[in-house]
């Protein structure tokens, strides 16, 4: 699992809904092989190709993603309808994995849910039936790292010893597209 991000190369610095909300980063997780009954156990996830332009860098191609060089085309967002979608793709992809797991909101012993804004963190891990003292949260600290803010929540729980072996993490995000996934793993 990867996921590197470089906002700062695609944010109007001078737009206070979007630039103040995202920060550069990246985070990998390898995964291997084991003979123990651990690692994923449940994986969901989906698209809605009609809300795409929910979030979006317009007119970007394979260029790089400089202002200068993309004609002064920023991150743009609507921010409330994301706000809703991705607390119902939460809920609803959590739910999905949970089930397909044979699993219980209760059974969870740590929820690094993408790391998009507090308010949609607590209000995911509410509908969730997942209590915060169960939510792991670093979005204080980096802001919206998108694809990196799981990977490097997962490493900051490791090092913080929120996760020991035989624990279930629920794993959630949403991203740009409009994409979700959330993943159940037994840690070991």
């Amino acid at each position: 699992m990867t996921g590197t991000e470089v906002y700062s190369r695609m944010l109007n610095w001078s737009d206070p809904s979007t630039c103040v909300l995202f920060g550069d980063g990246a985070g990998a997780m390898i995964l291997q092989a084991s003979e123990e009954p651990t690692g994923i156990l449940s994986c969901v996830a989906g698209n809605d190709a009609s809300a795409a332009g929910l979030i979006e860098v317009p007119g970007i191609s394979a260029s790089p993603m400089d202002p200068l060089l993309n004609g002064g085309r920023y991150l743009t967002m609507d921010g409330g309808r994301v706000f809703r979608m991705a607390i119902r793709h939460i809920v609803d992809s959590t739910r999905h994995a949970l089930c397909q797991a044979g699993l219980e909101s209760a059974d969870v012993d740590l929820f690094i849910p993408h790391q998009a804004n507090l308010r949609i963190i607590n209000h995911a891990a509410e509908a969730a039936a997942i209590p915060a003292e169960k939510v792991f949260v670093n979005v204080e600290r980096y802001g919206n790292t998108a694809a990196a803010s799981i990977p490097i929540a997962i490493c900051e729980a490791v090092h913080a010893k929120r996760i020991h072996d035989g624990d279930h993490i629920l794993l959630a995000g949403v991203g740009a597209g409009f994409s979700w996934a959330s993943t159940v793993i037994k840690w070991g």
